[in-house]
């Protein structure tokens, strides 16, 4: 684990959702909400023959109707931070999840940012019996 200037842990880079498509199949996922996001998931079926171990993966929306480019550029760097920080469960390295920001991302101690995503987080690990996305909507 690193350390990042405040002395809290982090895995390192994240890995997000880029395409369009990846975003869309999530729709319908669980989701929770809080002040400065929502959070919307669904399990991704793994490939059998998967070189490396399955990673949870992110993807940010922002809207411009939130604030200008640097505001909003800095509401993804808060978030995409406090996720680094926390402890992902081993139950869900097979999810994506999207994060929709809120303007109060901008504004939130960075605490309790951390403790909403913790609690989503937690929101989506009771809920892993859910069905998988299929591959035909990969």
């Amino acid at each position: 684990m690193k350390l990042n200037p405040a002395g809290r842990r982090y895995t390192g880079r994240l890995l997000t959702l880029k395409r369009r498509a990846e975003f869309q199949r999530l729709r319908g996922g669980i989701r929770w909400s809080g002040k400065a996001f929502l959070i919307e998931g669904k399990r991704r079926v793994s490939a059998v023959d998967a070189p490396r171990p399955p990673r949870m993966r992110f993807g940010f929306t922002i809207t411009k109707k939130i604030g200008q480019a640097h505001e909003r550029n800095r509401m993804r760097r808060r978030l995409s931070h406090a996720l680094r920080t926390l402890e992902l469960p081993a139950t869900l390295m097979e999810w994506d999840c999207v994060v929709v920001a809120r303007r109060a991302a901008l504004d939130l101690p960075f605490d309790a940012l951390v403790a909403d995503f913790s609690a989503a987080i937690t929101r989506l690990e009771r809920q892993t019996g859910t069905k998988p996305i299929t591959s035909s909507e990969l």
